[in-house]
């Protein structure tokens, strides 16, 4: 979950760490928010590729 001085959501180009899903594991940078849906969408960094991923707040922390 993003916890960051008491934040809701994550600002474009931090780095954030996926905690669930297939890319578990994987560091991504915040590319958008949408506050309305409270997802994000990151660049996850995939076989050499940045892959936009699309990703629900509580799914993603600071590394």
């Amino acid at each position: 979950m993003w916890t960051r001085g008491g934040e809701q959501k994550p600002p474009a180009g931090v780095r954030v760490r996926v905690l669930r899903g297939a890319y578990a594991g994987y560091v991504g940078i915040v590319e958008d928010v949408d506050e309305v849906a409270r997802t994000i969408r990151i660049l996850v960094p995939f076989f050499g590729r940045n892959v936009p991923v699309v990703l629900p707040f509580d799914d993603v922390q600071t590394p």
